[in-house]
């Protein structure tokens, strides 16, 4: 079974500190046209039933996600083959992740493609025809539904732990994003900044974010942000910064980056709304929890590092008492 499949099955292949393993008992599912999603993608639904599933299953379910998604759309006779495990097997496997066949779980690993590479053009399209009949009470509600549905995927054990390890001043920290997540990763790096020394922000060009390689070592936790339309420097930079022993904790969509693959913990949250762009207010909301949780776990020299900060700010801040009568 490769490092792929373990990752993104975490606690039930015996592999510690995935972060997904524990997500998977906040993933809900929903029945569309026949087809049994969850929340989280196929990937989720998999975790979903692991439990349940035999020990030949389990080897479909592997090679499944060691490939995927190019394993889901090869022919029945090719994933049996790919699994060492019989036709029929597959079919069994299939059926307890709640298809009624293989076409209908072919159908599904196309339209979770499709949800994972959407167009951004199409994207655009969609929403502007749903925004045209919606007013402020249904951007407010979607805003709500993703908050919830993001938060339903987090567990409270692993954002500890994750905050424990960011807190930790025996470890350098440094935050990574992309063309937009960058800013999700900047927002990071200036509440860590408050709080402890040894955090820094990784350049959004490739050339600067690969340079940022040079000192990540296995004292070194990367805090990446990727999401849909996945920033490929930022994959590469995971996955260097993996062979360097690093731990890295991925921030990502409900369809995962595929630095996935390569993430000690993964938080993941919801990027579909009603805007025309994919949304980062669930992901800033996580950003925020984390933040509140490093809080209590930094240890005193944070209020020295807070004083000292509000000092040498203080020229560059605003003060009433101090301001020039109108």
């Amino acid at each position: 079974m490769s490092l792929t499949a373990l990752r993104l099955l975490g606690n039930s292949c015996n592999v510690r500190n995935t972060g997904m393993s524990r997500l998977r008992q906040a993933n809900r599912r929903t029945t569309i046209g026949g087809h049994v999603r969850s929340q989280g993608g196929l990937a989720a639904v998999i975790r979903e039933s692991w439990g349940g599933l035999t020990p030949s299953e389990r080897r479909v379910a592997c090679a499944l996600l060691d490939a995927y998604p190019i394993a889901g759309l090869e022919t029945l006779q090719y994933l049996a083959a790919r699994a060492s495990v019989s036709a029929p097997t597959v079919l069994r496997f299939v059926s307890k992740l709640g298809f009624d066949g293989y076409p209908e779980f072919q159908a599904e690993v196309r339209e979770d493609i499709q949800r994972r590479l959407t167009s951004g053009v199409d994207q655009f399209r969609e929403a502007l025809t749903v925004a045209r009949t919606g007013g402020l009470g249904d951007h407010l509600s979607a805003f709500h539904e993703g908050l919830d549905r993001s938060f339903s995927m987090m567990s409270a054990a692993d954002v500890e732990e994750i905050a424990k390890k960011l807190a930790n001043p025996r470890f350098r920290v440094l935050c990574a994003g992309g063309r937009f997540s960058h800013i999700l990763a900047q927002h990071l790096h200036a509440h860590l900044n408050l709080l402890r020394p040894g955090c820094r922000q990784a350049g959004v060009q490739v050339a600067s974010i690969i340079d940022d390689l040079v000192d990540v070592d296995r004292r070194t936790v990367i805090a990446a942000f990727d999401y849909r339309r996945y920033d490929i420097p930022t994959i590469e930079f995971c996955e260097q910064a993996a062979l360097r022993k690093a731990h890295i904790v991925l921030f990502t969509d409900q369809w995962l980056s595929p630095a996935a693959h390569v993430a000690e913990h993964i938080v993941t949250s919801r990027v579909d709304g009603v805007s025309p762009f994919d949304s980062l207010v669930p992901a800033l909301a996580a950003v925020e929890t984390l933040v509140v949780r490093v809080a209590q776990h930094v240890d005193k020299r944070a209020f020295d590092r807070l004083a000292d900060l509000e000092h040498l700010r203080e020229p560059c801040t605003w003060d009433a008492a101090k301001a020039a009568p109108v």
